[in-house]
């Protein structure tokens, strides 16, 4: 037989086997400890009944209460048509403004730029910025090439022709290359929450920008280290915003490759060049 007892603090009907009066315990529901009373005073205690449970929903008024199971907060809610509105290369019609005023957007608060970049939406106009911003630097750094050196190479029709078709495909190439491998290393790390696509995105904005300094690699010793250093920091400051990565990471998968050009560069004019000539 159990003795019943009501805890003395909250008054929750509690119950343990018989023999155990005398003893202290427990309540579970307040953490209260009390003396266990003997038979005779447990048994002139009557139970405390709880209320009734509130109907669940259902017509039986006696069903059990449903059991509400918390909701799993998703870590990588896709912001892109609640907060992210884009660029203004994006917002609007394509056109000079509004792709002067992306790239002063990125090169000046590139960390606010991508924290409003979209991270889906296709990767023609990404692709499109990148592309009009390479043709762009290639014609200013071709330009200053002839104004400092008073000359530039000669092209015959057909060669004219090729260059105009190759180095748009260049670009776009070397976007998604440099994509590619960027994004495979934030795979490695661990720092890709978000697909290939915003990767990409990030890379395209970013050399679409930065290809208007490309004039910068005509600078005698240090020129070829800023065209590669330039785009390499706007990207880290564009992954981390986009892919809500720490810079540390963002950092190791974009100056893995920049290095490793960068010490080919060093390795080719420093020891290979002098042994050619």
């Amino acid at each position: 037989m159990a003795i019943e007892f009501q805890c003395s603090e909250c008054g929750k009907l509690l119950s343990v086997p018989d023999g155990s009066e005398g003893k202290e315990a427990r309540c579970p529901s307040c953490q209260a400890i009390m003396d266990i009373p003997g038979v005779a005073k447990a048994v002139a205690v009557e139970p405390v009944v709880d209320p009734p449970a509130a109907p669940s929903g259902e017509m039986n008024p006696y069903a059990a209460p449903a059991i509400e199971t918390p909701q799993l907060e998703n870590l990588f809610v896709d912001e892109t048509d609640v907060q992210r509105d884009g660029p203004p290369w994006e917002r609007g019609t394509v056109s000079v403004t509004s792709f002067f005023a992306t790239v002063k957007s990125i090169l000046l608060t590139p960390n606010d730029c991508f924290r409003t970049m979209r991270r889906r939406g296709g990767i023609g106009m990404p692709l499109l910025f990148g592309l009009v911003g390479g043709l762009v630097g290639a014609a200013i750094s071709h330009s200053l090439t002839y104004l400092l050196h008073g000359s530039l190479i000669p092209l015959s029709l057909g060669l004219g022709i090729m260059t105009i078709v190759t180095i748009p495909v260049s670009i776009a190439l070397g976007i998604f290359l440099m994509a590619a491998i960027v994004h495979l290393l934030l795979r490695l790390l661990g720092g890709a929450p978000y697909g290939f696509e915003t990767t990409f995105r990030v890379t395209a904005y970013v050399s679409g920008a930065t290809n208007l300094l490309s004039f910068l690699g005509l600078l005698p010793f240090v020129g070829i280290y800023l065209t590669l250093l330039i785009p390499a920091v706007y990207t880290i400051f564009g992954l981390a915003q986009a892919h809500q990565i720490s810079n540390s990471k963002a950092a190791t998968a974009v100056l893995i490759p920049v290095v490793i050009c960068g010490g080919y560069y060093i390795f080719y004019h420093l020891v290979l060049a002098p042994q050619l000539l």
